[in-house]
């Protein structure tokens, strides 16, 4: 059992940055080497990278309109008129028109 908390501590250590002697450490060290000089993975890599971050800015965007939705439709559920919630909003009244009609299925404002 012994054994195995120092194992497990080596590579703990290693994860922390810290440089260890242990054998399984050594090989993943060496493993980590060869991987990052594989041309293929890296542009694999880089690719996959830039794809996430892509997805993780379109997610964004979606919240953000997502937010704007609902305060607009919040806004004219108070009884605010279109015009005032583009006031509001600071969003261009055919916006805010086609938001309402869209989410309210109303066919004229």
């Amino acid at each position: 059992m012994a054994d195995v908390n120092q194992k497990l501590i080596a590579f703990l250590d290693y994860v922390a940055g810290k440089k260890s002697d242990d054998s399984f450490v050594q090989k993943l060290e060496n493993a980590i080497k060869i991987a990052k000089q594989n041309r293929e993975w890296r542009h694999e890599y880089m690719t996959l990278l830039m794809r996430d971050q892509e997805n993780i800015e379109k997610g964004i965007e979606r919240g953000i309109e997502k937010e704007e939705t609902r305060i607009i439709i919040r806004l004219y559920h108070n009884g605010f008129t279109p015009n005032q919630i583009a006031d509001l909003v600071d969003k261009d009244i055919k916006k805010v028109e086609a938001v309402i009609k869209r989410e309210l299925n109303v066919d004229a404002l």
